[in-house]
């Protein structure tokens, strides 16, 4: 968690620890891949992959990823993904990383259109530092 902590702040001097950090994309397939060396923070905003806001079309079928958290409850948060399973396709697998290394997994089913779906969890590490995804 540190070491991202230091990664995020030498981005700029105005970046703060509530600012998510530009994810890459890790040996894409066309139906699998990953995004890694980037965070997702709670509350900073949408994802960013490749130093642009949003998925960008790295994910199919998947236009946008955030997380929030809800600090009234301690150590609380959730996961948005918005999209759908490509046509033709039986689901979209997404795998979670936080910084203390637990995975939340997500399916998401076909769909006719797109959707917001959400996954709870509870982390004392809640920054998401991986995502992977197999279709």
């Amino acid at each position: 968690m540190k070491q991202n902590a230091l990664k995020r702040k030498a981005v700029s001097t105005e970046t703060s620890l509530e600012e998510n950090f530009s994810f890459e994309v890790i040996s894409k397939g066309s139906y699998e891949g990953k995004l890694e060396k980037g965070v997702l923070v709670p509350n900073g905003g949408s994802i960013i992959v490749g130093n642009q806001s949003g998925i960008n079309g790295k994910i199919p079928g998947i236009t946008n990823i955030w997380l929030s958290a809800n600090y009234m409850a301690n150590n609380n948060f959730t996961i948005h993904v918005r999209g759908r399973c490509p046509k033709g396709k039986e689901n979209i697998l997404l795998e979670f990383y936080d910084e203390g290394g637990t995975v939340y997994k997500m399916i998401i089913y076909p769909h006719f259109e797109e959707q917001i779906h959400i996954l709870h969890y509870s982390s004392n590490c809640g920054d998401l530092i991986k995502i992977k995804w197999t279709i």
